[in-house]
């Protein structure tokens, strides 16, 4: 499969999934976190979904929640997808946003500290 049929899979699967979040699960949890990422292994076996909890106190029961609904986004890919096998869900915290917004609130911190030196 090409590099872009494989994005086009994985910009689908993520449609999917978020489709699903918010009509068919019910899970608090899963609805405070947002998909972030999906990238498949290159046998189109492994689906790996990063995910990044509004909650950061809730990380590792967001994952278990995630996991515990494996049986339903699977089924929800199997009803719509077109693929010989529907891949196995592998969910990752994904930390990137977090450490954006430390990163971004150091440089703030940086520029202001400048600013005051020159005044």
């Amino acid at each position: 499969m090409s590099k872009i049929k494989t994005l086009r899979l994985e910009a689908t699967i993520h449609k999917l999934l978020s489709q699903a979040i918010s009509t068919e699960i019910n899970n608090s949890l899963i609805k405070t976190s947002v998909i972030t990422a999906i990238k498949l292994s290159d046998d189109k076996s492994v689906a790996k979904i990063y995910i990044d909890c509004l909650i950061p106190n809730n990380i590792a029961k967001t994952l278990q929640a995630y996991k515990d609904a494996t049986g339903v986004f699977r089924h929800v890919l199997s009803k719509h997808l077109t693929i010989r096998r529907i891949p196995q869900l592998v969910f990752y915290y994904d930390d990137s946003i977090s450490k954006g917004a430390k990163i971004d609130q150091i440089l703030a911190e940086i520029k202001q500290e400048k600013k005051e030196n020159h005044e």
